[in-house]
């Protein structure tokens, strides 16, 4: 039976038997290794310890032969050469469409030596290769990264219980698809993770093999020139932000810097210091006919960019909707927007590289102009981004004939949403991959955005996290089921994959309105107000009453899948992530289970309520009408019904204070808060008789 293992290995080739630990059995580095693998070592000896209570001592050794049985971590420079033994080394290997099995045979002085190298896929810089046999474990990599991902692997394979664990016998050879696998955090639409929650995020991330982070900033960054910026809004300081690079090195990812720095800037330009740098009265973007402006970006940059060691600085700058509007409308009249928005870019990117770093920036300003291509200065990186199941992938193409290093960029889908578009993400995320194959890209950044006050919870997105980790390492898995139990498996080691089960039901629970959906339609009734906003027709929002039955169906289900994981799995993940909480995780799946199945019950009693009230209403909005409108109240039976909404309003209010709280900053909690207080008092309105008040 193979192991689950997540991303998926290029290949893997079952052996016979297995490698049983015991309390006797030493992790062994080679003599390249580092205090890099030291670290990897130690993951894989807290991953023992703590699912099969097996505490294995970490040595260094310059052969293996007379130790026994072993775990061995090989840099592949510690192999014999070529002439050792009559066979090829490390150095020998050579890239081969095939991908065949790397096998390991033992060599002089105890080490392996690469066979068939010439026959090979070369793993290069993060690959790794796994060889389990009844004698002894072998993980062998060019560099720590690819031991690193190796021991990951192994933490997956491991089959454990108390006082018992085992390796299956197996060959492995692995690579990665793309240099840049990424996720980006959005951090300033009113959600500011805790650091504790970043670190395990990190932690979460690196075992899964993604190898970049990035967290979409505005103005929550502590800037001490600028102080006014991100004010009690949660942000992240200066320290924060080194603590969490050093900490990402260990588990080699790397914290890239993210800031706008044209467009999005409504949070700042709002300021009134700041309002004078605004391209136009929306308080958008900033204005490039300005000089200040620069002044001002070169003060942001200044503090900023120096937290960060990665070279790569995603500026956004996308969506640049009113530029030309305001102060640089003679300037785009004289020069044209798109040379005034490539005059911008090179000012930044001079600004960023006064900091060693290299510009990368959204592509969707120059794809809907494509000859700013030609006046962009051809080291920038450009990231196509796009979020629906049927996007133009292709458009990835213009990018790379137009010379460019590419990213690919899709998303989770969990934003303005109850819980992740899970069909749309993973046809998107799917989608986008193959279209970064076929041209070129170095890179998948998989983006997890926050739009309206981030309601969303952060843990809701581990599902679109793993899949874009499989996908950009190995490609999309052809078998959904088969994804969601490995998922599982790598999240809390749930062997049932009833995790798996509920993320994808809970999924379901959107696909019933569509899977070529964009939009969230529970989320848009749950959050629209009562009565008037309901409108079954809708074209955003709409809905049948057979759509309602087969979200709430999804609904229920995933609650039973999640009630069994109460159940049979521990209240946190055996090993040192305490970010996976498993407890606080079911409870952010069953919340937006029952918000769901409120959402559906809500959309039917407002439907109701329309009907029975008077079609002449003048101006007065529903809630108006049914309090006061000609003395007039609701049905006692419909009045109760509503009183039975407002309780479980109020205890969704408190429970979505709760799960924010868990994992994040009090930050702008605020911005959903009031929205549950105003439909609060709608429910309230049409709760109480005309003669008693509010």
């Amino acid at each position: 039976m193979s192991p689950s293992i997540l991303p998926l290995p290029r290949k893997v080739k079952p052996g016979e038997g297995r490698f049983d630990v015991g309390r006797s059995t030493p992790v062994v580095l080679s003599p390249s290794c580092d205090a890099a693998d030291r670290f990897a070592a130690g993951i894989l000896r807290e991953e023992i310890d703590a699912r099969a209570s097996i505490e294995l001592s970490v040595e260094k050794h310059g052969r293996t032969d007379g130790l026994g049985r072993h775990i061995l971590l090989l840099r592949l420079a510690d192999c014999p050469k070529k002439g050792a033994s009559g066979r090829a080394g490390a150095g020998a290997i050579r890239r081969a469409h095939d991908a065949r099995i790397l096998s390991l045979s033992k060599g002089a002085g105890g080490f392996p030596l690469v066979k068939g190298a010439g026959e090979a896929a070369k793993i290069g810089t993060e690959g790794y290769l796994v060889e389990v046999t009844p004698e002894r474990v072998v993980v062998a990599a060019n560099t720590s990264a690819g031991i690193f991902y190796g021991v990951q692997t192994l933490c997956q394979a491991l089959d454990a219980k108390p006082g018992r664990a085992n390796f299956p016998a197996m060959s492995i050879t692995d690579y990665p698809q793309f240099r840049y696998r990424g996720v980006m955090l959005d951090i300033c639409r009113g959600r500011v993770p805790t650091l504790k929650t970043l670190f395990g995020l990190v932690e979460y991330l690196a075992s899964m093999k993604v190898n970049c982070l990035q967290f979409h900033t505005e103005h929550t960054f502590a800037f001490r020139r600028h102080r006014d910026i991100g004010k009690n809004k949660g942000s992240l300081s200066p320290e924060n932000i080194m603590r969490l690079v050093e900490h990402a090195k260990l588990h080699h990812l790397e914290l890239q810097a993210n800031l706008q720095c044209f467009g999005h800037m409504s949070n700042i330009l709002s300021l009134p210091r700041y309002k004078d740098l605004a391209e136009s009265e929306r308080e958008w973007s900033v204005a490039p006919a300005r000089r200040e402006t620069y002044e001002f970006l070169d003060d942001l940059l200044s503090e900023y960019l120096p937290c960060f060691e990665a070279k790569v600085f995603n500026a956004n700058c996308d969506e640049v909707y009113d530029l030309g509007e305001g102060r640089s409308r003679k300037l785009v009249e004289r020069r044209g927007a798109g040379r005034v928005y490539a005059d911008h870019m090179k000012k930044v990117r001079a600004l960023a590289g006064k900091y060693g770093k290299r510009l990368a920036m959204w592509a969707d300003y120059v794809l809907k102009y494509p000859e700013t291509l030609k006046l962009l200065p051809k080291d920038v990186i450009l990231i196509n981004w796009g979020y629906a199941a049927r996007h133009d992938f292709n458009s990835t193409g213009k990018i790379a004939r137009a010379g460019f290093e590419h990213w690919v960029a899709p998303g989770t889908g969990s934003w303005s949403a109850l819980f992740p578009r899970i069909e749309v993400a993973c046809r998107n995320i799917a989608g986008f991959a193959a279209a970064g194959v076929r041209y070129g890209a170095t890179g998948l950044l998989n983006t997890d955005w926050g739009d309206g006050g981030h309601p969303n919870m952060l843990g809701a997105s581990f599902h679109g996290f793993a899949y874009g980790a499989e996908v950009s390492w190995s490609g999309p898995s052809k078998d959904p089921a088969d994804f969601d139990k490995r998922f599982a498996w790598a999240l809390v080691r749930d062997k049932a994959g009833l995790l798996g089960k509920a993320f994808r039901m809970l999924g379901g629970t959107n696909a019933a309105f569509g899977v070529e959906n964009y939009r969230s339609v529970p989320f848009r009734l749950y959050w629209a107000e009562f009565p008037d906003g309901i409108d079954r027709k809708s074209a955003e929002k709409g809905f049948s009453e057979a759509q309602l039955k087969k979200a709430e169906r999804a609904a229920w289900k995933a609650r039973s899948h999640i009630a069994e994981a109460r159940r049979s799995l521990p209240a946190s993940r055996p090993c040192l992530n305490s970010s996976l909480d498993t407890k606080l995780l079911l409870g952010e799946l069953d919340f937006a289970a029952r918000q769901t199945l409120f959402a559906c019950q809500k959309a039917r009693l407002a439907v109701r309520i329309q009907k029975a009230m008077p079609k002449e209403r003048g101006k007065a909005s529903l809630p108006e009408a049914a309090w006061g409108f000609g003395g007039m109240a609701l049905p006692e039976e419909l009045m109760k019904e509503v009183e039975v909404l407002l309780r479980e309003w109020r205890i969704h209010r408190d429970e979505f204070e709760r799960l924010w709280r868990a994992r994040s900053r009090q930050s702008e909690i605020e911005l959903r808060l009031r929205l549950y207080k105003t439909r609060e008092q709608e429910f309230a309105r049409l709760a109480t008789p005309p003669d008693e008040g509010c």
